[in-house]
């Protein structure tokens, strides 16, 4: 009976992205905070990105809030919002709230971010 050879079928953990390294399809890499699969024998000095030699498996999250651009503190909002409550939220600082004075709708979810 012969046998036969399946070549790499799981994912092989390299850690973290070195340029200076050769990598082969299936080796599973760290890339500033995203990880990506090599998807090309013979890789080397090519940088992680999703695309024909590298596929990316998880892309980084904010860490949190504090550390999300205001562009993605409004884009968060707007999806909680529109998930928990069925509406889309309005995103404030709390100067502006602060000026909406009696013309604040008791039916809007309003975020107020601190200065």
């Amino acid at each position: 009976m012969g046998k036969t050879n399946l070549g790499r079928v799981t994912f092989i953990p390299r850690g973290r992205y070195a340029a200076q390294e050769t990598y082969n399809r299936l080796d599973l890499v760290f890339h500033l905070g995203s990880s990506y699969v090599c998807l090309v024998d013979g890789t080397k000095d090519t940088e992680p990105v999703d695309g024909a030699t590298w596929m990316m498996i998880a892309e980084k999250g904010a860490a949190s809030w504090g550390e999300m651009t205001d562009e993605e503190k409004t884009e968060a909002a707007f999806e909680l919002g529109k998930e928990l409550f069925g509406f889309v939220p309005v995103l404030l600082t709390e100067n502006e709230y602060e000026n909406l004075g009696d013309r604040i709708d008791p039916d809007t979810m309003y975020y107020v971010l601190e200065e």
